[in-house]
């Protein structure tokens, strides 16, 4: 009996010891809230989810509140600024190759109740704090891609492309003048950059400035896989086609995976893609030729790029089933016994939200956006498994799982950062806290990598005037 007694004592502290061990390895777990993260201070009211921006080139946004696009920029490692307290950009500003385009503001003369106005002298920022100042006459400059900006001197003037010094280059393109499209596209996979010429016209050139196809399309998507959509004349009759990085047609998409919004076809991902059939309401899964592999009920978009044909790397679902599953870019479903990191089966797959319609904006840059599984292969879920406990997964299972009680996560960024909402009591949930004792639970909002680690929190304007007080 005393031996009985002492194996149980033995394997609950043993149980404790892994849970422990676990915590330590990926994230906090339940109980007190350390108190040596390193803090960003948020000295404006009404701080909120969208202030945050993503994480690129280690560094990240905080969006002020009250005043037009006006910004602030933290390393995410170690929450110190970039260059001074504030800068004007255009929405969404990111780092790109160590750069970002910004502006200079300043408030009127010490009035907070006034709105803030910008002085009209564009800087580039560099991630060690440096600036470059560009020529006065510049008032407009996307984001950078690869090192270069496109730039203006007005609304409906020249637009040419920067370098990252601030030069201009590439002289021989001429871009729309057309107000609304002011923009910048990336290279994808190093070889192709989409551009709109002076003829309103899409085109696309490679990474030394080379015009490749020149500017005919009256809509284009980037290159992914070999292979891009683009909107162009067939006799008199608009069409979709799929097109190779020669510029040669390689198959027309059919009516029936057309929308509203244009082509219903998410980008490809190892010659395979997302098509949603408009005659059924379904999703087909389809080649470069728009041959059809699977059908399947509803779909999330392709997550990521180059894996294994077998990998997971979309989830499914058909009428009937229990859960959502996870499908190659073969058509088929995955196995649970063919990944190590254990079955997908016990999972209640709710989030990413599953549509029949695919990822497929019309927005040439942000098909499938270029983000979460899309580059990193991670995907963090917020109370997905049964029984209440958050995942991360990868292509080829679950990752870990982590108890910290995120009310709120988004999808990890190019660099394998995500931010979190997270209630300092791990297990509020299950413990059936609700009404006051609920809102009685402190809110922290962190950044975390794909391993669980916090990095950083937001110290928000109520925690500090509390420090203060003690």
């Amino acid at each position: 009996m005393k031996r009985s007694f002492i194996a149980i004592f033995c394997l609950i502290i043993g149980l404790f010891s892994f849970e422990a061990k676990a915590q330590e390895e990926h994230g906090v777990g339940a109980g007190e809230w350390p108190s040596d993260y390193p803090k960003v201070m948020i000295d404006f009211e009404e701080f909120g989810w969208d202030n945050i921006g993503d994480v690129y080139d280690g560094i990240f946004y905080v969006k002020l509140n009250g005043r037009s696009n006006t910004y602030r920029f933290y390393r995410v490692k170690n929450a110190t600024q970039v260059g001074h307290s504030e800068w004007y950009a255009i929405q969404d500003p990111r780092f790109d190759h160590g750069v970002c385009a910004v502006r200079s503001c300043k408030p009127y003369s010490g009035d907070p109740g006034k709105p803030y106005t910008c002085k009209y002298r564009w800087y580039i920022l560099k991630s060690n704090g440096d600036s470059i100042a560009l020529d006065p006459s510049i008032t407009q400059v996307t984001n950078f891609y690869d090192g270069l900006a496109v730039a203006s001197t007005g609304p409906y003037n020249e637009r040419f492309y920067i370098n990252d010094r601030g030069q201009k280059v590439y002289p021989h393109i001429k871009l729309a003048k057309s107000g609304l499209d002011f923009k910048n596209y990336p290279l994808t996979e190093g070889t192709r950059r989409l551009f709109k010429g002076d003829n309103n016209k899409f085109g696309y050139m490679d990474a030394t400035g080379r015009v490749v196809i020149e500017p005919k399309y009256e809509k284009a998507r980037n290159f992914s896989s070999g292979y891009a959509l683009v909107y162009d004349y067939q006799n008199t009759e608009r069409k979709w086609w799929v097109i190779n990085t020669l510029g040669e047609k390689i198959s027309e998409v059919p009516d029936k995976y057309k929308s509203f919004t244009g082509a219903a076809v998410t980008s490809f991902i190892n010659s395979t893609a997302m098509a949603h059939n408009d005659e059924t309401d379904q999703v087909d899964i389809v080649n470069q030729l728009m041959q059809v592999k699977a059908t399947y009920d509803k779909s999330s978009g392709f997550f990521l790029k180059n894996v294994p044909s077998d990998a997971a790397i979309a989830i499914v679902s058909n009428s009937g089933w229990e859960h959502p599953k996870f499908c190659t870019t073969t058509g088929e479903l995955v196995k649970d016994q063919e990944y190590p990191y254990g079955p997908y089966s016990k999972y209640e797959l709710t989030d990413p939200e599953i549509s029949s319609y695919p990822d497929c904006q019309e927005d040439p840059a942000n098909v499938n956006n270029q983000l979460g599984w899309h580059n990193t292969g991670y995907w963090a879920s917020h109370h997905t498994l049964i029984g209440d406990t958050d995942v991360v997964y990868n292509y080829k299972g679950v990752v870990w799982e982590y108890k910290n009680s995120y009310t709120k996560v988004r999808q990890f960024c190019a660099e394998g950062y995500s931010p979190g909402i997270q209630c300092s009591t791990a297990n509020w949930h299950k413990l059936g806290l609700t009404g006051e004792w609920a809102q009685k639970l402190e809110e922290h909002y962190v950044y975390f990598d794909t391993n669980g680690t916090i990095l950083l929190e937001f110290l928000l304007p109520e925690e500090g005037e509390e420090k203060k007080e003690e």
